[in-house]
């Protein structure tokens, strides 16, 4: 039998689709069922963000650089789409500069990013998507 073992650097290359969240041990599905949000992670170290909403035009878009150790993924935002919707203004996530620090894990196929709410963790739950760009 072959045994492969990928670093998690290597684990997380490729595109991740938010489907859900964990809280208090619970897992819940998307509270916005027409939310479409995903990650991209390319080897070069280079991160897109991107999410949408069905049935509408709008989205939101950026690129990041991104490093990692075996827990915490590290991202600075270098590029925002200028098409962006006006409903990505708030979010961090969407201004050039910003840098954030984000615990995850890997595991059974699912990328867990932990966040908080109310002082605890709540984790956005991703899943591995075939991919073309890494």
């Amino acid at each position: 039998m072959l045994s492969i073992n990928l670093s998690a650097g290597e684990m997380i290359l490729g595109r991740w689709l938010y489907t859900g969240f964990v809280y208090e041990g619970q897992e819940y599905a998307p509270l916005d069922p027409d939310l479409v949000l995903y990650f991209d992670f390319y080897p070069e170290g280079l991160s897109t963000l991107q999410w949408s909403w069905n049935n509408t035009a709008a989205f939101c878009s950026r690129q990041a650089l991104y490093t990692q150790t075996e827990d915490i993924l590290e991202q600075w935002v270098v590029w925002v789409n200028p098409e962006n919707s006006s409903r990505c203004q708030g979010d961090p996530d969407m201004k050039i500069g910003t840098r954030s620090q984000t615990k995850y894990f890997i595991k059974e196929n699912h990328l867990y990013l932990e966040l908080s709410l109310d002082g605890k963790p709540l984790y956005y739950k991703l899943t591995k998507q075939n991919f073309n760009g890494g």
